[in-house]
């Protein structure tokens, strides 16, 4: 998509230059006009642990567990699907050893 600011107003664009949505600026702000067609989009299917997962500070499916079974959080529901293997929790469990300590230190500024 595409996304033009001109004058007092905005507009955003599909790839193929056709227009979806153009703004005018009103004070401080841009307020959307109403679209000739309206564009919608929705899930195919809603997974509730993805979204419960996402919420939560993507937190571990046990841990979800444990919150459901202590009643910790207020309409959690009971999970029986599996998590995706979600990247970023991949790099979160990640961890390394720390920089070595170096003895060198400049004995005079850089000229």
């Amino acid at each position: 998509m595409k996304v033009t600011f001109e004058d007092q107003s905005c507009h955003i664009f599909y790839a193929t230059r056709q227009n979806i949505q153009q703004a005018k600026m009103r004070g401080k702000i841009f307020s959307f006009l109403q679209s000739k067609e309206e564009h919608t989009t929705f899930s195919t299917k809603i997974n509730n642990i993805e979204v419960w997962h996402k919420q939560l500070g993507h937190c571990h499916l046990q841990y979800m567990h444990n919150m459901k079974k202590n009643d910790v959080v207020k309409g959690l529901p009971l999970f029986t699907d599996q998590l995706p293997n979600y990247q970023t929790c991949q790099f979160g469990k990640q961890n390394r050893k720390p920089f070595p300590r170096s003895t060198w230190r400049f004995a005079q500024k850089l000229s």
